[in-house]
């Protein structure tokens, strides 16, 4: 059966009156798509459009929009893919920068760009949370290179207010301390993304202080892939147990949790060591502390006021060694130029050794905030060797006490004045 084949159909243009008529009811007129001009339509947004901020062409005329009017973008607008995702990195550039969302943010979870490094996302501004957009680059990685941040990390922790502006109380801490947690929380846990329990941005959810301990927590969203609701939220806290050691107050994380994280369980109860060792490894041993006094015009008041009450020439004192020790201080004084160690052998008759004299310091924020100290612990003596017999023994340290009981009343009585700030 041969086949019947179209190549081509006249396109209906140019009839006249009596063609068009014999074709009436065939449908309508063939025509060529064309994009339309969309520049001066307007829909209303239910009073909803200056609240979402979305980025709508500016007027033609340089005045405010209309209130409760969304202008759509001009045609010629980039709304591919590949365009979306240049978008998309441009915004991440912007370190620094930041979108209003009228009290939104939680709920629209906008990718936007970051704070500047190290602050806290104030409030009425939308969170950043990470994008998959090829090639888009971390903000804060392209304000601030690997190197350098571990430089600004290197000193975390340990950067207190200037001198005179401290008041020494755990509440004066907890912002600092809530700072810097959230910085590693963000920079060293979160690290863009790449962490075992898909963490992928933070917000702060609340602190409290009891005593000497503070908890911060922080709002973190999670999972690979973000829905129509955004992302799904669990909670972090961290605790802090906070100390005097010598002139500082130092904040060890004693206690790191994760609530309602929806992930396996075995990797969930991997959070709290692994956030303690990110936490030791940025700040080392100290931890996070806060300056309390100067040490050193401390140790200076201690020795020439232990020379005033001793009844000593001032100079005569000099001092051996200072220690941090947990809740207080210690400050170990030479009290005479007598020879150090001196050996002997009879242990009924030792030598005079070089005078010692122990002061311990053991204090919290309440008395600190006073202007003054008490000690709280006294050691008088000196160290000397005694010579075994016969000489195949060993030798051994003596340390022999010379507690004046009169002078320990007035160590004791005294106050001992305390430079804060």
């Amino acid at each position: 059966m041969a086949r019947i084949e179209i190549e081509d159909l006249p396109v209906a243009d140019n009839l006249t009156p009596e063609q068009e008529e014999l074709i009436q009811g065939a449908g309508p007129r063939s025509f060529r798509p064309t994009l339309e001009a969309l520049e001066g339509r307007e829909m209303m947004d239910a009073g909803l459009g200056h609240g979402l901020q979305l980025p709508v062409a500016l007027p033609a005329s340089g005045g405010a929009d209309p209130a409760g009017q969304v202008r759509l973008l001009t045609p010629t607008t980039d709304v591919s893919q590949a365009g979306m995702y240049r978008a998309l990195a441009q915004l991440e550039a912007l370190d620094g920068r930041e979108m209003r969302d009228a009290g939104l943010g939680h709920g629209l979870q906008l990718p936007v760009a970051r704070p500047a490094f190290g602050g806290a996302a104030p409030a009425g501004h939308v969170p950043v949370l990470g994008t998959s957009a090829p090639g888009a680059t971390q903000a804060p990685r392209a304000a601030l290179p690997r190197a350098q941040l571990d430089r600004v990390f290197a000193d975390l922790g340990h950067q207190g207010l200037p001198q005179g502006q401290q008041s020494p109380s755990v509440q004066a801490d907890s912002q600092h301390v809530q700072d810097v947690a959230e910085q590693i929380l963000k920079e060293k846990i979160i690290d863009g993304g790449k962490n075992r329990w898909l963490f992928v941005g933070a917000s702060r959810a609340g602190m409290e202080v009891q005593g000497d301990q503070i908890k911060v927590r922080f709002q973190v969203a999670y999972g690979f892939i973000r829905g129509i609701e955004g992302y799904p939220m669990c909670e972090v806290e961290f605790t802090f147990q906070g100390k005097n050691t010598g002139g500082v107050k130092r904040y060890d994380l004693v206690g790191a949790g994760l609530r309602d994280w929806n992930g396996f369980t075995f990797v969930g109860n991997q959070f709290e060591p692994v956030a303690k060792e990110i936490f030791r490894n940025v700040l080392g041993a100290n931890g996070i502390w806060r300056h309390r006094f100067d040490e050193n015009v401390f140790t200076n008041n201690v020795i020439r006021q232990a020379e005033k009450l001793w009844g000593a020439r001032e100079g005569t004192f000099q001092l051996n060694r200072v220690e941090r020790i947990d809740g207080g201080f210690k400050v170990l004084i030479y009290t005479d130029n007598n020879p150090f160690n001196p050996r002997g052998a009879d242990v009924s008759k030792p030598p005079v050794g070089r005078g010692e004299l122990w002061l311990t310091f053991k204090f919290d924020d309440a008395q600190l905030a006073t202007g003054s100290l008490k000690v709280s612990e006294i050691r008088q003596g000196y160290r000397w060797v005694y010579d075994r017999f016969p000489v195949d023994q060993p030798w051994e340290d003596k340390w022999r006490d010379t507690t004046d009981a009169s002078l320990h009343a007035r160590l004791r009585g005294a106050d001992w004045s305390v430079p804060i700030g």
